[in-house]
């Protein structure tokens, strides 16, 4: 229980994987290190927030989902019950380093904004 910020400057993002029961969570990806191929940043938790800020040139795709909530990535709103949101960055399908995301919650708001 409690808040959970992630600054991943410097940090290798091959599998990442983020848990919390309650609370807010913040990851900041700028800085983050990609390896070639598919990166994984897996991130769940049952009520709270989740808040991702990118860097506009990170290829991202991502997979968002809550039973009852507020899914906005990368612009693409959903709320109510059952939503899901699937959005990728326009470098995501050429480059050859990628960042899969895949942020689920039971009740909250998920954001992943671009600045």
């Amino acid at each position: 229980m409690g808040d959970l910020y992630v600054d991943c400057s410097g940090m290798d993002m091959q599998n990442v994987e983020v848990s919390t029961v309650l609370g807010s969570v913040e990851i900041r990806l700028h800085g983050c290190r990609l390896s070639k191929g598919l990166n994984r940043l897996i991130i769940s938790g049952f009520m709270g927030e989740i808040v991702i800020f990118a860097p506009a040139d990170l290829p991202i795709y991502s997979h968002s989902s809550s039973f009852a909530g507020s899914l906005e990535i990368f612009g693409k709103k959903s709320s109510g019950i059952g939503n899901n949101v699937d959005v990728q960055t326009s470098n995501y399908a050429t480059a050859d380093s990628k960042l899969y995301i895949s942020t689920n919650h039971f009740v909250g708001a998920i954001k992943i904004i671009t600045i």
